[in-house]
């Protein structure tokens, strides 16, 4: 199907459409809740931070499905490069991300640590009731039965445990390693997003390459054919791993 045929045809009561609504909705709180009156309120931020990473990322797989790779692709990289021009600087939607940042920077106390993965999950189970709802609702119940973006889905990863696990700690690490030098690459933050999209298509034959807890969560969780302990060691416990592992390398940017 015509990803613009289809948009023009349906208007807003398609996947695609759908894809745009809630990018709209979702960045648009987002902006609200970067300028709440009184100050920023980080904890509040990160959790809809979580929940947009979480949501799209909902909406990215319904795209995959309904349209194939190449729109997938191109989503993935708007919203690689959306997410990096808007998010506050040390504020994460990525629980690797935090746990690296715990590592890395030495001033998060374990239970501040412990606080911030509870407000990541909890966008993240809050977004997986809200996609369900946003789908379910009367708009797009036609979706439901064409399109069927509710059936249950079925697991990404392909190989052994340990495989998988290994596969998205060094995507995690990968994504790191580059994230630390983006001011230092050409094109900067174009090329690290490129990159991540990259490292998302190599691992996806494997675990479909997340290394992105929250992004995992949306479109993994509860899938037929792993079960939460799996999930939870191949997409919270690796990128974890990825993330300890790039804290202990001696990296220096910038310098001759």
């Amino acid at each position: 199907m015509d990803v613009m045929e289809d948009l023009f045809r349906s208007g807003v009561n398609t996947p695609l459409g759908s894809f745009i609504q809630q990018v709209l909705l979702t960045e648009a709180t987002v902006l609200g809740v970067q300028n709440l009156p009184g100050g920023r309120y980080p904890f509040i931020e990160e959790f809809f931070y979580t929940f947009q990473a979480s949501v799209l990322g909902h909406e990215l797989g319904v795209i995959k499905k309904v349209y194939g790779p190449g729109p997938y692709a191109v989503g993935f990289f708007l919203l690689t490069v959306l997410y990096a021009m808007t998010y506050y600087p040390n504020i994460y939607a990525n629980s690797a991300s935090t746990i690296h940042k715990f590592a890395h920077e030495k001033r998060m106390t374990v239970l501040e640590l412990a606080v911030h993965l509870s407000v990541q999950i909890s966008a993240c189970l809050v977004a997986h009731q809200y996609v369900n709802w946003v789908w379910s609702s009367e708009i797009f119940h036609s979706l439901v039965l064409h399109w069927d973006p509710l059936s249950p889905c079925k697991t990404d990863i392909k190989v052994p445990l340990p495989l998988a696990i290994t596969v998205e700690a060094t995507l995690t690490f990968a994504a790191k390693l580059f994230g630390h030098g983006k001011s230092q690459l050409p094109l900067g933050l174009l090329l690290h997003c490129a990159v991540i999209l990259g490292l998302s298509l190599i691992g996806g034959p494997y675990t479909g390459g997340y290394f992105n807890p929250s992004l995992a969560f949306s479109l993994q969780y509860r899938c037929n054919g792993h079960t939460d302990a799996e999930f939870f060691a191949v997409y919270f416990l690796g990128p974890t791993i990825g993330a300890f592992f790039l804290e202990n390398m001696p990296i220096e940017y910038g310098k001759k």
